[in-house]
C-alpha cells in the first residue's frame, strides 16, 4: 500500500488485497480464538476466580438476554481476568514489538544505530523484575493498581499484549469486546470444568511459534440450574 501511495496509483493490486486479507484473518481470527481459550484455561485452573466471575455476571445480569458488550465492559473482575490472562498467555509471541535503535545502551549492551531491537511480550510480562508472582494467575493485580497491597509495585508499563505505539493492534477494542461478551454468555449459562485436574497443561501440551497451537481444552459442560 505504501508503494502505491508513493507512486500515485491510488488502488491496491489483487496480490496486495489477497496478502492483506490473509493477514487480517490470521491476526484477527486466530489471536481472538487463542485469547478466548487461554482465558478459559486460566479460569479453569483457578477455581476461586471462576466462582467470582460467575458471581459477578449473575449479579449484574438477571437473564441471558440482558448480557451486552457495553455492560460487560464495566465489570471489574471479568476485565481483570481478561487482562491477567493476556499477561500470562499473550496470543502472539516472538519478534513483533520491534524498534530501530538510535544508538543506545540497553541493559549494559551497546546497540548501534539501525539495530532492530525486539521485545517478546511473553518474556517481559512474566519477568519477576516487573510483576510479583509473575507465573501465577492473579487478576487482583489489575484491581489494586496504585492502591497499596501486594501488587502495588507491579510495572504495568511493560504490559503490552496488543503491542504499542503507532503499530499497536488496530483491532484491540473489537478483540476485548468479543472476549468479554463470549466469556460472559458462556459462564452465565454454563458451568465448565476440566475432565480431570491435570488433563491439560498449557505450557506442557501447547505448541508455539508465532502463534499458539493445539490448545484444545478437554472440559465437561453443564447447564446452570436457575
Amino acid at each position: 500500500m505504501g508503494e502505491n501511495e508513493k507512486e500515485g496509483l491510488g488502488e491496491l493490486s489483487w496480490d496486495m488485497l489477497y496478502s492483506n486479507a490473509s493477514f487480517f484473518i490470521v491476526s484477527g481470527y486466530f489471536t481472538n480464538e487463542i485469547s478466548h481459550c487461554a482465558l478459559m484455561y486460566n479460569l479453569l485452573r483457578s477455581e476461586e476466580s471462576m466462582k467470582e466471575v460467575q458471581r459477578e455476571l449473575r449479579t449484574a445480569f438477571g437473564a441471558f438476554e440482558e448480557i451486552d458488550a457495553q455492560q460487560c465492559a464495566k465489570l471489574p473482575f471479568l476485565n481483570a481476568c481478561i487482562s491477567e490472562s493476556l499477561r500470562l498467555l499473550p496470543p502472539l509471541a516472538g519478534k513483533f514489538m520491534s524498534r530501530r535503535s538510535p544508538g543506545a545502551m540497553i541493559d549494559g549492551i551497546w546497540a548501534p544505530f539501525g539495530t532492530q531491537v525486539y521485545v517478546d511480550p511473553y518474556t517481559v510480562q512474566r519477568s519477576p523484575n516487573s510483576f510479583v508472582d509473575p507465573d501465577e494467575f492473579r487478576p487482583e493485580r489489575f484491581l489494586q493498581r496504585g492502591q497499596g497491597g501486594k501488587y502495588q509495585h507491579d510495572l504495568h508499563e511493560v504490559y503490552k499484549p496488543f503491542s504499542s505505539g503507532p503499530r499497536t493492534c488496530i483491532g484491540r477494542e473489537m478483540a476485548l469486546q468479543s472476549i468479554r461478551l463470549t466469556t460472559a454468555k458462556l459462564l452465565f449459562k454454563y458451568n465448565v470444568k476440566f475432565t480431570s485436574p491435570d488433563c491439560f497443561i498449557w505450557e506442557r501440551d501447547c505448541k508455539s511459534s508465532a502463534l499458539w497451537a493445539e490448545y484444545r481444552l478437554p472440559v465437561r459442560v453443564t447447564t446452570v440450574q436457575q
